[in-house]
């Protein structure tokens, strides 16, 4: 069991209580702010803890085949994410399941939209690896659409990113996403 701390009791009026006069206006200023960053760590700590409960419901939602009900979760993640300011690494995963989702939709053209809006922060981030990622998505929305060379343009940005950074996994996944493409083109 989590014991709360003495700082969780605290109220304003209780620091100013607490902060006798004879202490100076600076130490009462330090002590407010104090509790300010306390308030604050708690919320943006509450607001982590919301996000990630609807990021990992969007995801049984998607592996139980509920789009819709997956999609909502995703976008109340990522508005809570927005309003936090939080990281663009962090919206941008997000913005990939939402991708994602619309993909399984046919909703090509918001698959689209989301998967360059979390390139772009992957991007900010440094995140190469999930920008290699993204553009497999992207690729894989073009050969949905037979737009092959389109497709084949993603899956080649992705396949060259990969060589780059050693990674096997995104490696793998762009040559499965060509010899998908190629196995289409042949029937």
């Amino acid at each position: 069991m989590k014991y709360p701390t003495f700082f969780s009791y605290l109220t304003l009026s209780s620091i100013l209580t607490l902060t006798p006069v004879k202490l100076g206006l600076a130490q009462t200023q330090n002590s407010l702010l104090n509790y300010q960053k306390i308030v604050q760590d708690q919320i943006s700590h509450n607001l982590g803890n919301q996000i990630n409960r609807l990021y990992q419901q969007g995801e049984k939602q998607l592996k139980a085949g509920q789009l819709q009900g997956a999609l909502n979760s995703y976008q109340q993640a990522l508005a809570i994410a927005k309003k936090m300011g939080n990281s663009q690494f962090l919206q941008g995963l997000i913005l990939q399941r939402i991708g994602i989702v619309y993909g399984y939709l046919s909703e090509y053209k918001k698959a689209l939209q989301n998967y360059e809006q979390a390139g772009k922060f992957f991007q900010a981030e440094g995140k190469t690896k999930d920008v290699a990622w993204t553009l497999i998505y992207i690729g894989n929305v073009f050969r949905d659409l037979q737009n092959f060379e389109e497709a084949e343009k993603f899956y080649q940005q992705a396949l060259e990113i990969s060589k780059k950074i050693g990674s096997r996994d995104v490696e793998g996944e762009s040559i499965n996403g060509l010899g998908s493409l190629y196995n289409i083109q042949e029937n």
